[in-house]
């Protein structure tokens, strides 16, 4: 990337990051220097007390995470089942309830390999095989949840046994690349003399003190002490600090420390991917595995203070609302929730909200992500520049133009500023690109 277009990426980040309403940045909801003495306990330590959030937290995606491989949580089919893809030939069979698989890879080699554990619960799942020295491999070969079939991530690819992105080398190595965010209090603990791992992790999922933090002070306060103001646990009560827990996993973002620790802020301990054209579109929308964080923090929504727990119950992951209800909750439903603003059918696909001003892409095969960048359809833009929007994401058979003109007869020739238009002004290496950072 130029270094114009670094300096227009920067000034629409600090843009970003200093247009927002979080005036809570330093009222941590926990004593930070007490966290450093307190032990994880286990979730198991929160039913007495908080027995509804544990239940909604059962069979949710963070409970399911990662599981040990056994009759109740491999979904795959593994009842003797041969297929071919890419070259590479399976076998997926079961010896004494435990689970194989067979693998000839193309360079003719062949191996059976035992199912460890299981990787996630839905639309799809992976599974990881045990290798020397405390490593974890996650297979390639992973099972369509949905269309209950056998797929290969890296779909179409010829890949060899040697090669970095082969499910046996570092690409697909749970230690490093996966495992912080599957399972609890997980220290890596990589062994550079020995290139060896002892990774270790208080509960195998996604559990309670993965977002509230160790929680052996707050046990003490609850059953003994039960003084001062201190729950001595984290609980996001505002935006700043919600963000902190739910982005460490959901952000595309590189670790700054090995030594996490829960209640300090995102910046200070990871580096967020900047929006740039080999992972972003040119306007910001996401492109490549991105997760939501990066998009979100383009929104209006995070500048006027919305967090996650707003739209997603925190314990059962889920939707707090169904359809355009989930945003009526502070959108007036008379000036949007009507055939006037989105000028389709009432009660179809083309009414939703989600659907013009939330698009997204499947990742990993088949699990559909949506953008939460909140932004209007620009096909104005895409004529122009090459970038997705709504209007053609579903009449594909349709051009960008003939999207274009219908905006301009439904709500008139001009659009609203937006950041985007100094993002696309600056690939081009346009001047005026800085103009337009005063939105």
């Amino acid at each position: 990337m130029n270094s114009f277009k670094r300096i227009i990426n920067g000034f629409i980040l600090c843009a970003i990051l200093n247009g927002c309403k979080n005036e809570g940045y330093e009222k941590s909801y926990v004593d930070k220097e007490l966290f450093g003495v307190s032990g994880f306990v286990g979730s198991s330590a929160c039913i007495s007390c908080h027995k509804e959030p544990f239940d909604n937290w059962q069979g949710s995606h963070h409970d399911l995470a990662m599981q040990i491989a056994n009759e109740s949580t491999v979904l795959g089919d593994f009842n003797n089942v041969k297929t071919k893809i890419d070259g590479v030939e399976y076998f997926f069979f079961k010896e004494n309830k435990e689970f194989y698989v067979r693998i000839k890879e193309i360079d003719s080699s062949e191996n059976n390999y035992k199912i460890a554990y299981t990787f996630g619960v839905t639309p799809l799942q992976q599974y990881l095989i045990d290798f020397d020295k405390g490593k974890k491999q996650v297979l390639r070969v992973t099972w369509d949840v949905i269309n209950k079939k056998w797929y290969h991530q890296y779909k179409g690819q010829t890949i060899e046994p040697h090669d970095w992105l082969h499910w046996t080398r570092g690409a697909q190595n749970w230690n490093t690349m996966c495992a912080e965010c599957h399972s609890t209090n997980l220290k890596k603990n990589y062994l550079v003399d020995q290139d060896a791992y002892n990774t270790t992790y208080s509960e195998i999922n996604v559990a309670c003190e993965s977002c509230h933090g160790p929680a052996s002070n707050h046990i003490n306060w609850a059953t003994k002490d039960l003084s001062g103001n201190n729950l001595y646990i984290l609980k996001g009560a505002n935006q700043k600090d919600q963000l902190n827990l739910c982005a460490s996993c959901h952000a595309r973002r590189v670790k700054l420390t090995e030594n996490l620790t829960p209640g300090i802020s995102f910046e200070e301990q990871y580096l967020i991917q900047n929006i740039t054209n080999n992972f972003y579109h040119g306007d910001g929308q996401i492109d490549e595995e991105d997760y939501v964080y990066g998009s979100f923090l383009q929104s209006k929504m995070y500048v006027e203070g919305v967090r996650c727990t707003d739209c997603h119950n925190p314990h059962t992951l889920k939707l707090k609302f169904e359809g355009n209800m989930l945003c009526t909750q502070c959108h007036v439903p008379t000036d949007y929730d009507t055939k006037a603003h989105y000028f389709h059918q009432d009660n179809t696909e083309a009414s939703l909200c989600i659907n013009c001003h939330m698009t997204g892409k499947n990742y990993m095969g088949n699990d559909f992500r949506r953008d939460h960048s909140f932004r209007m359809p620009r096909p104005d833009q895409s004529e122009k520049y090459d970038t997705p929007n709504a209007c053609i994401g579903c009449h594909t058979d349709k051009t960008n133009k003939w999207a274009a003109n219908w905006v301009k007869k439904w709500y008139g020739d001009e659009r609203p500023k937006h950041f985007s238009d100094a993002l696309l002004s600056s690939n081009q290496n346009s001047v005026s690109a800085t103009e337009r950072l005063q939105l």
